[in-house]
């Protein structure tokens, strides 16, 4: 028996939506194995959300909107902190978009523009990526679209329940705003489609005024909360850092403007060098657009724009905006980041490739709309082939891209949570929101947490008997081989392609090399305390011809926040510090009772001769960056440890 044209119409949308789920799904099982810190940034705040942290908006890293990450921590509720956690809220919303998208396209076209749209959007390779990124791009474009699929809804003429529908949209339209930053410039979108009304179609304005009003005075109240927050508590950055381009504009230079606008528009099909540079969201110079369905999409285009000038078609006339809207934050800031940026023009970037073959088909009669339709079958199964390809045998495999998800990192958290026990973990990165963070989403012992320190210029030694020390290429073992012999236990395999690599491991007993050290080793100190926080227990000096090495030994009494140590060279003939280095590459934040630590300073030679004191203290950053001196018994909050004479 025949299906109807109905049928066969959610049978190819059902395999659509099924192909899609099953395709993210199947990336995440063979992603590369590791996370961006952005992404752990964002499973971090997830989970202390799940543990009472209830903020408005998040200032980790220039500032980010919370929904993503409310809705994460739903997911992290029920499953724990895994990274994974994410990654299934990011699938979740790109299939929200696909089933928005087919839904507005449908009432806005026709339900096989609505079927060749989401199956441009589901099996491309940008759809692909920002459905498995950790991050919360994906989830502005998703309830944009829903927002204006129900707003669509609404507005039809026979609509008895239009009140309804509108209260919806606006509840999501305004739920946009917790999402991504250009959402601010998306729900322009229906104050141009009333201002079009009101010079093309008097009778459907003057329908669709009071009902937009409504939903847009829903949306508003919606976000107010949000921009009060920014607004009297100053919280967000990222504006500012986007704002360049505009500022030289002001200031009379068009020029990187006009560069990055340029760049932008080949972001379609022909990207190449002025295209997305960045790994760790796309394969740089790769144009959005296969190049079929670039020729599509123009082609689309110029109907969109045939339809919009000479037959006054609202559903054209709102694509033309949104694309324009969408791409808008990639013409001001340039192709870098735009696989994230111009996210809210996914939905309608695939819809002008379906509005060309959607004409194409309709011009064909008998055996060639078989042919056409074959055709069609075969351009998405190349374009399916195309992504696959991309993502598995170009994408996932490239060092950059293993670089850029911390590949090595959390192999080394998988051998830790695999063998338990005490573990100090080298990185080139060990503050709290960047490597650091993939602990919460990886291991997450809060009842034996990793020690996270930069070997290359620091050593932890935790208070324990047997202590796992983890070290890669980047982060090496060099303090811990200048002050003990010991050989490795383990070396982890990675690929050979890896740039950060070995994995080596040391199984050692941390007390006794602590006690060796402060017997064979270090010069002893006074019981001289740094505030609430830290004992030093003594120093060892190493002389070269072009700098003095000063390595301190620390005793951890309790953590603290944004703590950095200094190393100061004082001139008493000028009194001036002509040489100081500040760094703790052992944050203060990871610190464990009990523990001690060595960080090591290079302080360059001097260039007279004399005598020149050298002092060690402390102080705390605040959030505005300001110098806070660190409440301890240290004179003037630092400690003299030797005079040395500079011949």
């Amino acid at each position: 028996m025949m299906m109807s044209a109905k049928r066969k119409q959610w049978f190819w949308i059902t395999v659509v939506m099924v192909g899609a789920a099953g395709l993210r799904l199947w990336l995440l099982s063979d992603a590369p194995p590791g996370i961006t810190h952005d992404e752990a940034d964002h499973g971090l705040s997830a989970w202390g959300v799940v543990n009472g942290v209830r903020p408005l908006y998040f200032t980790v890293g220039y500032g980010r909107e919370p929904l993503y990450d409310y809705a994460t921590a739903l997911l992290m509720s029920l499953i724990g902190s895994h990274y994974l956690a994410s990654r299934f809220t990011s699938v979740f919303f790109s299939l929200v978009l696909l089933a928005a998208t087919y839904t507005w396209t449908k009432s806005a076209f026709n339900r096989q523009i609505a079927l060749l749209t989401v199956a441009g959007l589901a099996f491309s390779f940008w759809g692909v990526m920002v459905g498995r990124h950790a991050l919360r791009t994906v989830t502005m474009p998703a309830l944009f679209t829903l927002s204006m699929a129900l707003y669509w809804r609404g507005i039809r003429p026979q609509n008895i329940t239009q009140s309804r529908w509108m209260i919806c949209a606006g509840i999501v339209l305004g739920a946009t705003f917790y999402t991504y930053i250009p959402a601010r410039i998306m729900w322009l979108l229906f104050p141009a489609l009333l201002l079009w009304w009101q010079l093309t179609n008097r009778a459907q304005w003057q329908r669709a005024m009071r009902p937009t009003l409504i939903m847009l005075t829903v949306a508003g109240l919606i976000a107010l909360p949000l921009f009060y927050h920014l607004q009297t508590t100053g919280a967000e950055q990222r504006l500012d850092q986007l704002s360049g381009p505009i500022d030289a504009l002001l200031q009379g230079d068009w020029r990187p403007l006009w560069h990055n606008i340029v760049g932008a528009l080949k972001l379609f099909t022909v990207a190449g060098d002025d295209g997305e540079i960045m790994w760790r969201y796309n394969i740089p110079g790769r144009p959005f657009l296969t190049p079929i369905m670039g020729v599509l999409f123009y082609i689309g285009l110029a109907i969109a724009l045939w339809k919009t000038v000479r037959q006054r078609h609202t559903s054209s006339m709102i694509a033309l905006i949104w694309l324009a809207a969408g791409l808008a934050p990639a013409l001001i800031t340039g192709p870098e980041g735009s696989t994230t940026r111009a996210a809210a023009m996914m939905p309608v970037l695939y819809l002008f490739p379906a509005l060309a073959i959607d004409q194409a088909v309709r011009i064909t009669r008998n055996k060639g709309r078989t042919i056409a339709y074959l055709c069609v079958c075969l351009l998405f199964t190349l374009n399916f082939l195309t992504t696959a390809d991309n993502y598995f045998n170009v994408w996932a495999n490239e060092p950059e891209v293993r670089i850029q998800y911390e590949t090595t990192r959390i192999t080394a958290l998988n051998w830790v949570n695999a063998n338990g026990g005490t573990a100090a973990l080298s990185s080139p990165n060990p503050n709290r929101f960047h490597d650091p963070a993939m602990e919460v989403v990886t291991v997450n012992r809060p009842d034996q947490p990793v020690r996270w320190f930069n070997g290359a210029h620091s050593l932890v030694l935790p208070d324990t008997a047997a202590t796992n020390l983890l070290f890669s290429a980047w982060a090496d073992e060099r303090v811990l081989t200048r002050f003990v012999t010991v050989d490795p236990t383990h070396t982890l395999p990675l690929d050979e392609n890896d740039l950060d690599r070995p994995i080596t491991i040391y199984t050692v007993d941390t007390r006794q090399i602590t006690a060796d050290l402060l017997r064979d080793t270090f010069t002893p100190t006074p019981a001289v305390q740094l505030g609430d926080y830290a004992i030093l227990r003594g120093y060892h000096i190493e002389k070269s011809a072009v700098q003095w090495r000063i390595s301190t030994l620390w005793q951890v009494i309790q953590p603290v926040e944004g703590l950095t140590f200094f190393t100061n060279l004082f001139d008493p003939v000028s009194q001036t510090v002509p040489h100081s280095v500040s760094r703790l590459d052992a944050p203060s934040y990871y610190w464990q009772p009990g523990d001690h630590f060595i960080q090591s300073h290079d302080v360059p030679l001097p260039a007279a001769p004399g005598r020149y004191p050298i002092y060690v203290g402390a102080f705390v950053s605040s959030a505005d960056n300001a110098i806070i001196p660190v409440p301890n018994n240290f004179n003037a909050n630092e400690y003299e440890l030797t005079i040395y004479e500079q011949p």
